[in-house]
């Protein structure tokens, strides 16, 4: 709608007061739209912008004051809500219009009646402001939403959560530069959201403005666009109020097709010189390097912002943590849910770490990236629609007409080159008057110089304003508008920042010239700027109408050849009054400049590409998207990669801007346009790539910074990453590859942010890991430490853990924190690097260069290094807090104590926990008095824990049935024996469910005082560098038991002054250790009780004895190399001792100690206990090594199986007292003790107090006073032993020594408390090699019935070397009660000669040769004792009677076997009461059936046959030799390794029996026959009849036998006589009868033909047996 008053009834405006602003419209008769064409929109309501709010200023001086009169201000009208229809309203400055024109007089009802309410913020933008601010939670902010479509950037709020805090140079207090730390949040670059004026200043000009160290373009922008800052601060309710006028709404702008209602928050002016960074002359090239500085700049920590003090206590208390892992050793069904919860516990720590969109150095490259990639010639959004020419008052409009005269010089290089139009701007004039330094008021009239330029330049286009009438003082503060007014600077350099900050700006502007230069904005904003829009848009959409829209151009457009040609005439909406450029080219186009563009502003895609770059610019959104879809294929088709992009990203934003408030329904379109301009800008990049190599740049290109703009734009904007955090960290990882490495590290950040919302740890981890690297190759050390840490938390936790990785962050964190000069975390860092090094496969020279960095931080910082140590130390006590506190007391109490350098639990060098061994030092020392190990038996071992365990059970039951039971027969003793075994194992068992259930700690281990303890464990060097170690020593506490004071060498503190330096080198040494002892380095003890000081003593102090001495020990360790390595400690009273760890010293000047062994979880149960000890009253030490009896006789190193050795147990006490009752328990019966002489039938053998043959009394003596049964101290006594070995390939032989403590002072009433007992475990691995086999039968002899042939098979499998294996059988010798045996044949004298000239008596038998012997087996007639029958093999000579000890073995080998079959019995027994008991599903079992159990299992130990009125010890020969058995015993010699060695040995064969008593396993029934064997006989007669006599005896002694008798049918032979019958024998009876067998010719026949049939009365069943035994019969014709 127009206005239906005609222009000239306006009446003429009145004067202007002094400092008014003058500013004008043009009237409808300069547009150079033709009406007949088009309506033109009615003129805007005129604006008086005198309404607006003037932020609060210091008071101004009284001259001031004077000069201006606020009050005598006319008031402005608000602004009207319906342009087309309101009248325009008077404004207090002079008119542009009409001279002769009038104004129509106000009416103030309109004015109240329409008082405009200050809208207040959408509920979105509300929501956003309420909602608590997330460091991660990436938002865009909601816009104010009227009737304009949405934008995010519309508001200039201040960022009011940041503190505003200083550099740490000096500097002016008074200064702002909140903004310029931190840039606001925005989602388009200034340039996208800022209308630009174009500014041709003179230099008088510019100087005003620079006595308030402000640009000329800085000072418009800070005045102009603090309109804009009020309006918001109004609306949202800050600061405004009763206080702020009512405010109406800017005239609405015409757009393509519709109208733009805009508020003044939405309106943001920018206005420029020249297009790039102010002050900017430079090449492309040094534009670009200057950039690089200025991001690297503004990406490093300025001095309010975080250090890296917060990052070293995190990468501090990682360091020391340990993430929480699984137990597969328990069952815990939450376990996986804590171990989960623990990881994204630990995984947040590090994301947070990571930088977001709000923090201030990222705000800040933001804000750099967004400004170099503004202004940019594949944009037009940079193009201006006014230009402004201003000159002083002092040059008045001569300065202005010099500018139009220079007009061509002075404008940008994009007006020279063709990218813009220099018509197309439509011409503003103002003149700055100075107040202080221009021309008096008489020299300057303000009407007179106004009216002149209003006759120069044409009315609406001119102004006037006063400036610079303050004055500053000593304590002013800057104006809050210059800060977040203007566009946040990106300084350089911090000499570039720190030199602004030292200025206060717009010093000499006072209120009222901020009034008037606010007052001249916002009148051409409404009179000059909305017009020039208005007319652009119109003019270029009709040009694009004629040449783009409709089906006529669509066909041209599928025929349109790339660069079509160029358009006559300035569309750019500019006045067509004055032209710039008059001489263009041939083509139609003007001359391109010296960088020529590919789209002059006459061509048809620059203006469609102005026209939607304008309408985006005042928010129609949708119309600038159309227009942009029309010139995307344009620039596709002319492959113009960079216009293409950028087409892509603004059709991306305009469609995200449109949809905000629609729910964002095209986020699949908005992500495919940023896709496609990703890619675009990817390729620019790329051909830029090639041109200049291939590798990464230094400098990046602007189609690279594109990229990497867009790309952190769309990381920013959550609604985008939404579902597509995998796909957006992609495309910010593959950016990085173009990017420098400052780019690159921030997109890699940004990426492995996305990656963690997306679950991908790994890839979130190696990301940031490589966001660190770059950081380091840019030079931003703090962001490099940042990111390591951050990806730390993943690398260290739990199940996640890679070592190699872990270990490279590490040398990295290192390496960075080092040249940082951080040294208390670099310690630290190299502390835990050092020794892991092996997994990180870390080079030689990269292992000295950490070790180089240790000894420099250690050397040259050693206050670092002493704090960092103390700080390692603080965080491995923890909560234990007694041990740190006890420390801090001997460091404030006790004078002249200082700490020394320490480094705790450092990996070099490696102590491995878990082969810790804590032991006494006599237990482990080589065998006795350095005797060669040939001299000794076996290898020693440290055998099964289970095995000690069962044994120790079998020891104590069989010794504690031996003293309470004298007489017991051998069913007895092994059943007692057993229940006491069972009662044993209980008694463990519930021990063991106590201490697991038990939360108390385990009980220390009891030592005698005087009695050095070991500690060994396997030392290792990681590095493959040598590496000296020395002063390596035991760290332990020791309380005394008396006195209660604490003696200690925990931690590095030194006491000086009181050290004894002779005693400090004084060195002990120690019964049962072969090393010397000496006070621990750190030594101290605690003050007494009853002292009135608390300070501490120097353990090497006069004052007082050591509690424990140690011994110290060093080592070369070799590259890559692992030791074993010994130390002891001698305890010297009686107390509570407890070791805590290994202190040592490398390279000889770096103290490091390992202090985790008190506290190592993956200590066995035994090693904790051992580690803490009770030091008791002097104690017996005994020690047992078995050596050769005979040191002259043989070096075999051999063992065979059944070899007899002669042996002599040493056994020594090393101890401090006597010991006593030393008894000896074994797994096998391999021990023999010697005695002298021959022992009675039914006594034990081998001292033997049990029934297993294992356990046995060692017969001890003491020398000095002939005290039987007990050995002094420091007393070796000799047992001699034999010893035979059984078994095959490597045997373990079990030792277990028990003894008592023998006091000579014990009272009577004493005696009968329990005895100090201690136990001496030894375990040997013995090899034992093959050699004979011996087996027997045993067959009826049919010429005597009462005697049997007994055959002994023996064949040699010897193969323990390769010459000389013949074995020599000596004896066979038979045990037994009722027979004897005689060789079969008689001696052969020839046989007998040659035997005598063997080198061994006996019989041989060669390598893999079998000999078999048989003997008569004769009952005897009178039953006697266990009689032993001896065949002799050898010659004559050694035909002497044997000795009784040659059943020794045999005896115990007895005893041991039966005592385990009843065992065995007993627990098959128990398995089978357990299973029928768990398949009943019973409770609790009551007493009778406990009972019953028990008599099952004494009924189920009961010896077969035996007598249970004989009281007979179980390992006696009356034992062995019982029944129809016989026992053999096979004696034999053979040539050791050399030829004068002789080896002996037994083998043995038990229980053979003779005739069965009551049953047998094979037939029950011995059969026989009589006949003639070869017959000559005369067929013609007739047939043969050859007459047999049958026998059948019964074998068994007791049991009759029914059988059957059978012939089986025969075709060749043919019997006579009884054929079957049924029978029953007693037990030895025999039955005789005849047989006729009929042959029909001659031959060899089988008279063998008899079945027979036993009947099983007890089963009910028949078992036919048939023999093999072959009757043999030759019949010859």
């Amino acid at each position: 709608m127009t206005d239906n008053k005609p222009s000239g009834s306006i009446p003429p405006p009145p004067p202007l007061p002094e400092g008014a602003v003058s500013t004008s419209r043009p009237s409808s008769a300069t547009s150079s739209t033709s009406s007949s064409s088009k309506a033109p929109l009615a003129p805007p309501p005129k604006f008086d912008p005198s309404s607006i709010k003037i932020p609060s200023t210091p008071t101004l001086p009284p001259a001031a004051k004077a000069k201006i009169d606020l009050k005598n201000l006319p008031k402005p009208p608000p602004l009207p809500t319906k342009a087309s229809t309101r009248p325009p309203a008077p404004t207090t400055t002079t008119s542009d219009t009409d001279s002769n024109a009038t104004k129509k007089p106000i009416d103030t009802s309109s004015i109240a009646a329409n008082k405009h309410v200050p809208i207040s913020q959408s509920s979105n933008a509300s929501k956003k402001k309420a909602k608590e601010f997330a460091p991660h939670s990436l938002e865009e902010d909601i816009p104010i939403l009227d009737s304009a479509p949405s934008s995010i950037h519309g508001e200039m709020t201040a960022q009011t959560n940041l503190e505003d805090e200083e550099p740490t140079i000096p500097h002016h207090p008074r200064r702002n530069i909140h903004f310029t730390k931190q840039p606001p949040h925005h989602l388009l670059t200034y340039a996208q959201r800022s209308i630009p004026i174009l500014v041709i200043p003179t230099d008088e000009a510019k100087a005003i403005s620079q006595k308030n160290n402000l640009s000329l373009t800085d000072m418009l922008n800070g005045t102009a666009n603090s309109i804009m800052r009020e309006m918001t601060t109004s609306s949202s309710g800050n600061g405004g109020g009763s206080n702020m006028p009512s405010l109406g709404k800017l005239p609405p702008i015409r757009s393509v097709n519709r109208m733009i209602h805009l508020k003044w928050d939405m309106i943001s002016l920018q206005f420029v010189e020249k297009f790039g960074y102010p002050n900017d002359d430079s090449s492309s090239k040094e534009k670009d390097v200057e950039w690089e500085e200025r991001l690297k700049y503004a990406s490093e920590l300025w001095s309010d912002e975080e250090t890296v003090s917060s990052l070293e206590e995190t990468i501090e208390s990682l360091l020391h943590s340990k993430p929480m892992e699984k137990d597969y050793t328990t069952f815990d069904i939450d376990q996986d849910a804590k171990v989960e919860e623990d990881e994204r516990r630990r995984h947040g720590k590090g994301f947070d770490l990571l930088s977001h969109f709000r923090t201030p150095w990222y705000a800040r490259f933001r804000n750099g990236i967004n400004q170099q990639t503004s202004h940019q010639p594949f944009s037009m959004m940079h193009c201006p629609p006014v230009v402004l020419y201003v000159a002083s008052s002092a040059e008045g409009i001569d300065g202005l007409e010099d500018l139009l005269t220079e007009n061509a010089n002075l404008l940008p290089e994009e007006y020279k080159n063709g990218l813009f139009d220099p018509n197309g701007m439509r011409e503003h004039f103002l003149i700055m008057h100075d107040e202080k330094d221009g021309p008096g008021n008489q020299q300057f009239q303000e009407v007179q110089v106004l009216q002149e330029m209003r006759n120069r330049f044409g009315p609406g286009c001119a102004a006037v304003v006063r400036v610079n009438s303050g004055e500053p003082s000593s304590n002013m503060k800057e104006d809050i508008i210059w800060d977040e007014c203007l566009i946040p600077s990106t300084p350089k350099s911090h000499y570039e920042f720190t030199k602004e900050v030292h200025r206060i700006r717009g010093g000499f502007l006072s209120s009222q010239d901020k009034l008037s230069l606010r007052r001249f904005m916002s009148h051409m904003v409404t009179s000059v700027v909305i017009p020039a829009i208005e007319k652009r848009i119109y003019d270029l959409n009709v040009e694009v109408t004629n040449h783009k829209k409709g089906v006529k151009n669509l066909f041209k457009s599928f025929m349109r050849k790339p660069r079509d040609g160029s358009l006559s005439g300035s569309m750019h909406g500019g006045s067509s009054v004055r032209s710039v450029y008059s001489n263009p080219g041939t083509d139609g186009s003007i001359s391109t400049g010296p960088n020529g563009v590919p789209y002059t502003y006459k061509t048809i895609e620059s203006q469609t590409r102005l026209l939607a770059d304008t309408l985006f610019l005042i928010r129609d959104y949708e119309g600038a998207l159309s227009m942009y879809r029309l010139v995307k294929d344009d620039y596709k088709h002319d492959q113009n990669l960079l216009h293409n992009a950028s087409v892509h990203e603004m059709m991306a934003l305009s469609i995200y801007l449109t949809d905000l408030a629609t729910g964002y329904r095209s986020t699949r379109e908005i992500i495919t346009h940023i896709e496609t301009a990703l890619a675009l800008y990817s390729n620019a990049a790329e051909e830029e790539r090639r041109k200049s190599g291939g590798s990464r740049p230094q400098v990046a290109p602007i189609a690279t910074r594109c990229v990497t703009r867009l790309c952190l734009l769309m990381s920013a904007v959550r609604m985008l990453c939404e579902n597509r955090d995998m796909e957006t960290a992609d495309n910010l990882a593959s950016a990085s590859s173009n990017e420098t490495p400052l780019g690159a590290a921030i997109l890699l950040e940004q990426s492995s942010g996305h990656y963690f919302r997306a679950g991908m740890i790994r890839k979130y981890a190696f990301h940031v890991l490589m966001a660190g690297h770059m950081f380091r190759s840019a030079g931003q050390e703090y962001h490099a430490v940042r990111c390591f840490a951050s990806a730390l938390h993943v690398y260290n936790c739990g199940d996640r853990f890679w070592p190699e990785l872990f270990n490279h962050l590490m040398s990295a964190l290192a390496g960075q924190l080092y040249g940082m000069k951080r040294m208390k975390s670099g310690l630290q860092l190299y502390a835990k690097l050092v020794g892991t090094t092996g997994g990180g496969r870390v080079s030689v020279r990269s292992q000295q260069k950490f070790l180089d960095h240790l000894v420099t931080i250690c050397r040259a910082y050693e206050a670092d290094a002493l704090e960092s140590s103390v700080r390692i130390k603080s965080k491995h006590y923890g909560d234990n807090l007694n041990d740190w506190q006890e420390v801090e007391e001997v460091m404030k109490h006790t004078p002249n104590a200082r700490r020394v350098l320490e480094i705790l639990n450092m990996r070099l060098p490696h102590v491995d926990d878990l082969s810790v061994k804590v032991e006494d030092s006599c237990h482990i020392k080589n065998p006795s008095d350095n005797v060669k190990s040939s001299m000794t038996f076996g290898k020693n071992s440290d055998g099964s824990d289970e095995k000690w365990q069962d044994l120790t059970c079998h020891a104590e039951a069989e010794l504690r049935i031996n003293q309470k039971h004298t007489n017991l027969s051998p069913k007895e003793f092994n059943r007692f024996v057993l229940d006491e075994v069972d009662e044993e194992k209980k008694k463990l068992q519930t021990q063991l469910r106590r201490k697991k259930k038990s939360k108390k700690p385990i009980e220390p281990t009891t030592r005698a005082k005087l009695e050095p303890i070991s500690v060994s464990f396997d030392l290792s060097n990681p590095l493959s560098i040598l590496v000296p170690i020395s002063s390596i020593q035991i760290v332990a506490r020791l309380t005394c038991e008396k006195t209660h004071r604490v003696y200690t060498n925990v931690e590095s503190i030194d006491i000086e002054g009181s050290d004894n330096n002779e005693k400090k080198q004084k060195k002990w040494k120690f019964a049962g250790s072969d090393k010397f002892f000496e006070i621990a380095d750190f030594s101290r003890i605690s003050p007494s009780t009853d002292a009135d000081t608390q300070s501490w003593i120097s353990g090497a102090s006069d004052e007082i004895d050591p509690y424990f001495l140690v011994s110290k020990g060093r080592i070369a360790m070799e590259p890559r190399s692992t030791s074993t390595v010994s130390l002891e400690l001698c305890p010297l009273v009686m107390g509570e001792l407890e070791i805590i760890g290994i202190r040592c010293k490398i390279f000889n000047e770096i103290w490091v100690s390992h202090n985790s062994l008190s506290s190592h979880a993956n200590l066995s149960a035994d090693v904790s206990s051992n580690l803490k000890s009770k030091i008791d009253c002097d104690m017996p030490n005994i020690t047992v090594d078995i050596l050769r009896r005979d040191e002259d006789i043989g070096h075999n190193r051999v063992v065979l199986q059944g070899q007899v050795g002669k042996w002599v147990m040493r056994v020594a006490n090393q101890g401090a007292a006597h010991a006593t009752n030393l008894f000896l328990k074994t797994n096998v019966p391999w021990i023999n003790i010697c005695h002298d002489g021959d022992i009675t039938e039914n006594t034990e053998v081998s001292n033997c107090i049990g029934p297993s043959g294992t356990m046995m009394q060692l017969p001890i003596q003491n020398a000095s006073d002939n005290t039987k049964n007990t050995i002094a101290p420091g007393e070796t006594i000799d047992i001699p032993i034999d010893i035979r070995t059984s078994g095959g390939g490597k045997q373990e032989f079990y030792m277990l020594f028990r003894y008592e403590l023998f006091d000579k002072a014990t009272s009577s009433k004493q005696k009968s408390l329990s005895p100090k007992i201690r136990w001496f475990k030894k375990m040997v691995s013995v090899p034992v090699y093959p050699s004979l086999t011996l087996t027997a039968s045993l067959t009826p002899s049919f010429l005597n019935k009462k005697e049997s042939i007994l055959s002994v098979e023996m064949t040699n499998y010897r193969s323990d070397k390769d010459t000389d294996l013949e074995m020599f059988v000596k004896d066979i010798t038979v045990a037994s009660k009722k027979y004897v045996i005689k060789p079969f044949t008689v001696k052969d004298a020839k046989a007998t000669e040659q035997k005598k000239l063997q080198t061994i008596d006996g019989h041989p038998i060669s390598w893999q040769e079998q000999a078999v012997l048989h003997y008569t087996v004769s009952p005897i007639t009178q039953e006697k004792n266990c009689t032993l029958s001896h065949c002799h093999l050898g010659t004559a000579k050694g035909e002497e009677e044997i000795s009784l000890a040659v059943t020794d073995f045999i005896c115990l080998e007895n005893a041991h076997e039966k005592f385990h079959q009843n065992l065995e019995s007993r627990e098959r027994i128990r398995a089978r009461q357990e299973s029928e008991q768990e398949q009943q599903n019973q409770g609790p079992r009551s007493i009778a059936q406990i009972r019953r159990a028990r008599s099952q299992l004494s009924t189920g130990s009961a010896d077969d046959g035996e007598e249970t009125s004989s009281l007979v010890h179980p390992t006696s020969r009356s034992m062995l030799c019982s029944g129809e058995e016989l026992n053999i015993i096979c004696s034999w010699r053979t040539i050791g390794e050399n030829s004068a060695d002789i080896i002996e040995g037994q083998h043995h064969l038990r229980q053979l029996i003779v005739r069965p008593q009551t049953q047998s396993k094979s037939c029950p029934l011995l059969i026989g026959a009589k006949y003639k064997d070869n017959v000559q006989h005369d067929f013609s007669t007739g047939p043969l009849h050859v007459d047999m006599e049958l026998s059948i005896r019964n074998r068994l002694v007791q049991s009759p036998v029914k059988f059957e008798f059978s012939l089986e049918p025969r075709e060749d032979i043919t019997f006579f006589g009884i054929e079957t019958f049924e029978k029953i024998l007693e037990g030895g009876e025999e039955i005789t009868f005849p047989l006729d067998a009929v042959i029909q010719e001659s031959g060899m026949y089988n008279l063998q033909s008899v079945k027979l049939t036993v009947f099983n009365e007890s089963e009910h069943t028949k078992i036919p047996y048939i023999f093999p035994l072959q009757w043999v019969l030759k019949v010859n014709a």
